[in-house]
């Protein structure tokens, strides 16, 4: 039991001094920090953080810089900023008693030469050393990095360098204003200088500035425009060249000006056009028609669906019922008449109506049928009537004159013909 106890306070000696060890030998650890530049004459602080570095007996900081160009002018230790005293004149303080490690930040004031050149990078490193009982430790720093910078002083600079806008027609140059002591320009501060260059107008035949187009017989009328800024000028000229020719479409194949010729292809559309004569491609740049084709015709109509071009589906004839038509003529027989339509359809039968023309002769007003009858007889059973007595009176002469009269016309038409018979037996 004894000899446990003790193997057990032997392993917790050995913890702890191994513990002790590693606590002051190679985990230690200082940072260095600082803002990235500094002008000519104005000051920076350069700060150390040794709060990883453990608790020591006492701390030695050595601030390593290049002393041609700073000049350190003081510094402070926490907790209350408390000034480092003499021994920061030299560039070295050495804090005697421990301190919490929230209190290990050391904070050097240095000073830049008034002549100190502007824009070279410097470094600036620390030497550290913990004062421990087993001895004096080295603490490795890395070391930051600062720029000499310029205190700016802003002027008007007419140079190229500077100019961020050519002058044009209507507008001077444009340039940004740069420091005179290192030539750093600062983009927010723009202004102009000089004068605007002025418009220089050109005959140019350009086609945005068309004033008047001619034809292949008269040249085309331009407005003179700017040669810098491209403004429309109010003069004109009269161009170098003729204008074009003059069609119609972009088809037609003659110009209507000189009848030049050129060649023609007609674009067809996918779609079929079409109309009662027939189908076509319709032309997709002029109303020209390609491969006219008549319609070839489906099953004839019928209530059900019309009748359709079996190519294009255009309607050619929708289902209509018969309509009658009666022609004019009438068809008659001995006792009726009556019309006809060319399908086989008549009217209905209408008798005759018999006007008298002469004893002989009765004739339909309605369809002109004729009809012959006989001569009237006397009825030898009628009873005679005995006859009234007249009053007499005097012969007339008017039948014998009209009977002489028919004679004379009938003896001068036999010889009227004779006299024609005997011309052409003659001939």
């Amino acid at each position: 039991m004894k000899k446990l106890i003790c193997l057990c306070l032997l392993m917790l000696v050995v913890t702890g001094l191994c513990i002790s060890v590693g606590a002051t030998t190679g985990t230690e650890k200082a940072v260095l920090a600082c803002s990235s530049g500094v002008q000519p004459g104005k000051t920076i602080a350069i700060s150390v953080n040794l709060s990883g570095c453990g608790v020591a007996n006492g701390y030695t900081v050595e601030l390593i810089y290049d002393h041609s160009l700073f000049e350190l002018v003081g510094g402070t230790w926490q907790p209350q900023d408390t000034p480092f005293g003499t021994e920061a004149d030299v560039g070295t303080f050495t804090m005697a008693q421990p301190a919490a490690p929230n209190h290990q930040i050391l904070t050097f004031t240095l000073r830049a030469a008034e002549d100190a050149k502007i824009g070279p990078m410097v470094d600036i490193t620390c030497a550290v050393t913990l004062h421990t009982e087993e001895g004096d430790i080295s603490v490795p720093v890395q070391g930051v990095t600062i720029q000499i910078s310029c205190p700016h002083n802003f002027v008007k600079n007419e140079t190229a360098e500077y100019r961020i806008e050519l002058p044009t027609c209507t507008e001077p140059a444009k340039y940004v204003k740069s420091c005179s002591r290192c030539g750093a320009r600062d983009d927010n501060q723009e202004f102009t200088s000089g004068k605007p260059l002025g418009h220089n107008f050109k005959d140019r035949e350009f086609t945005e500035y068309l004033a008047e187009a001619g034809d292949c017989q008269n040249r085309n009328i331009y407005y003179v425009s700017c040669a810098a800024c491209g403004l429309k000028g109010e003069q004109v000229f009269e161009g170098r060249t003729l204008g074009e020719h003059v069609f119609d479409n972009d088809c037609d194949a003659k110009c209507n000006i000189c009848f030049t010729q050129r060649p023609v292809t007609h674009i067809p559309a996918e779609e079929l056009s079409s109309n009662g004569k027939g189908h076509w491609h319709a032309c997709t740049r002029c109303e020209g028609k390609v491969d006219m084709t008549p319609h070839t015709p489906g099953p004839e109509a019928t209530p059900e669906a019309p009748q359709v071009c079996t190519d294009c589906g255009y309607v050619i004839a929708e289902y209509q019922a018969h309509v009658h038509e009666f022609a004019p003529e009438w068809v008659t027989d001995e006792e009726n008449h009556w019309a006809e339509c060319p399908c086989g359809e008549i009217t209905a039968l209408e008798p005759h109506s018999w006007d008298v023309m002469s004893p002989t002769l009765h004739r339909c007003p309605i369809c002109g049928a004729e009809k012959k009858v006989d001569a009237p007889t006397e009825n030898p059973t009628q009873p005679t009537q005995p006859a009234q007595s007249q009053p007499e009176e005097s012969p007339s002469i008017w039948p014998v004159v009209i009977l002489g009269g028919a004679l004379c016309l009938s003896l001068i038409g036999n010889v009227v013909l004779m006299v024609l018979l005997i011309k052409k037996k003659k001939q």
